[in-house]
């Protein structure tokens, strides 16, 4: 169970956490994010808290314009950085939940942001 208010029948639950690029009024940057209710979470404002033992080195893959560099990790760092996703989003957890500042930076408004293609591909 997550801190964050989640409206019935939302597409982005708790057990639902799609990543995408995204940018928004105030930082027009494409930047990575996870969709959770009505709010995208900026990967870039909290990367330093992914501190497991893959993801640790890797942290400014969530500052790409894209997805790439993150999809190249392959499945061990997806997990990784999945579960560390619903520790931070849990109730339980304070580190989001109690810091208003961070949340405050981290949590940006659906209805505000602009998509993007979350990948380059390459055609040979």
């Amino acid at each position: 169970m997550s801190f964050i208010s989640i409206p019935k029948n939302c597409h982005f639950s708790y057990q639902n956490l799609p990543y995408g690029i995204f940018c928004s009024p105030n930082n027009l940057k494409p930047r990575p994010g996870v969709a959770i209710g009505n709010h995208v979470l900026d990967l870039s404002v909290i990367k330093h808290l992914f501190q497991g033992p893959l993801m640790k080195n890797v942290q400014d893959v969530f500052s790409e314009e894209t997805l790439n560099r993150f999809m190249s990790l392959g499945k061990d760092c997806w997990h990784e950085a999945r579960k560390t996703l619903k520790s931070l989003l849990s109730a339980d957890n304070p580190i989001l939940r109690d810091d208003v500042t961070l949340r405050s930076k981290a949590f940006v408004p659906l209805d505000t942001v602009t998509m993007h293609l979350p990948a380059k591909l390459v055609y040979k």
